[in-house]
């Protein structure tokens, strides 16, 4: 996270004994997720969140919509599985997605 926020990441973590505590609670509030989601979220992180480091809630947020986007779109192609998408499919898919990581990033999940 350093190499992405430079010292706007360090400016979170004043000490050691801060940092430790941090990572504590993230672990646990992360700890319900898969690796998959979290990897999602940290996929999608920095797109979202480009100037500073998203709350730990924020960051569960967007692992939840990648999730819930890539189960969707698995489903989609498997029961289509000889078909292409369309145009106006993927532009329904993505408007859908949109407005779920709008919600998810508002806290409305």
């Amino acid at each position: 996270m350093m190499i992405k926020y430079s010292h706007k990441w360090a400016s979170q973590f004043p000490d050691e004994a801060f940092t430790d505590e941090a990572k504590k609670i993230w672990a646990m509030d992360l700890s319900s997720l898969s690796n998959n989601q979290i990897k999602q979220g940290l996929d999608t992180m920095i797109d979202r969140y480009p100037s500073w480091p998203p709350t730990i809630g924020e960051f569960k947020a967007l692992c939840k919509v990648g999730s819930e986007s890539m189960k969707s779109d698995q489903l989609a192609l498997a029961d289509r599985s000889n078909e292409a998408i369309t145009k106006d499919e993927r532009v329904i898919m993505i408007g859908k997605y949109a407005e779920q990581l709008a919600k998810a990033c508002k806290g409305n999940l």
